[in-house]
């Protein structure tokens, strides 16, 4: 069972439901034929799939497959059941310091064993890290794919014009290492205080300055967001 529910430039983004599993999964399926694509970009998605099936952490989307349905490729993750950190629900603090920095200790330490199988996420941010149950136990960072597939789009990644509002113009244009590691301090700031602490400021929806002033932390807290 299948539902399309969602598509940009370069993929279809499914909704599956196996007969075999309770589970659902996401299905991306290229719009490209694979005697289209160039091969030194099918072979970066190959790579990155293979890297990411070593990647033994609960902190991002579950990969299960990449395959060819006809002459498309595609790819399957598990999907996530979770509230996106970037929802009105969480305008307020989240969980205590020691819980957040539990959270974001473990997000930060898949991100490191992401980045030695040269992956990195890339956009870190509040709509694509979700917090999976009511207690915090668990928070997970979606569309880990991002940067691999940006390859195939010709008008450049949906997802920078997306998220980079997340982030200031200096960090939204850098590299996506230096992206998740900003990321990583946002989403512990919105665990301490919740996503009111964002503010319109031009295009983007930033931390203010004085943030810092306002969290009642230790001081090691506050060098970790610093």
């Amino acid at each position: 069972m299948k539902s399309k529910f969602d598509e940009d430039e370069a993929f279809e983004y499914w909704s599956v439901h196996a007969i075999y599993s309770p589970s659902n999964f996401i299905l991306l399926l290229a719009k490209k034929t694979s005697d289209q694509i160039d091969p030194s970009h099918l072979e970066e998605i190959r790579k990155f799939s293979n890297s990411l099936a070593k990647v033994k952490t609960r902190a991002f989307e579950v990969f299960i497959e990449l395959g060819q349905y006809e002459v498309r490729i595609f790819m399957v993750f598990l999907e996530i059941q979770g509230t996106a950190l970037s929802q009105e629900r969480f305008a307020l603090p989240v969980c205590s310091y020691f819980e957040a920095l539990n959270l974001v200790m473990e997000l930060g330490e898949s991100l490191r064993i992401l980045e030695m199988e040269g992956i990195s996420h890339g956009w870190i941010c509040p709509e694509n890290v979700w917090l999976i149950s009511e207690t915090g136990a668990n928070l997970k960072a979606r569309e880990v794919y991002g940067t691999v597939i940006s390859c195939l789009y010709e008008q450049g990644d949906p997802r920078q014009e997306k998220y980079q509002k997340y982030y200031p113009q200096n960090i939204s244009l850098s590299t996506p290492f230096q992206r998740d590691v900003y990321g990583l301090g946002m989403t512990f700031v919105i665990l301490l205080a919740g996503n009111s602490v964002l503010t319109e400021q031009g295009k983007r929806r930033l931390i203010g300055n004085n943030i810092l002033d306002c969290l009642k932390i230790p001081d090691s807290g506050r060098k970790v967001i610093s």
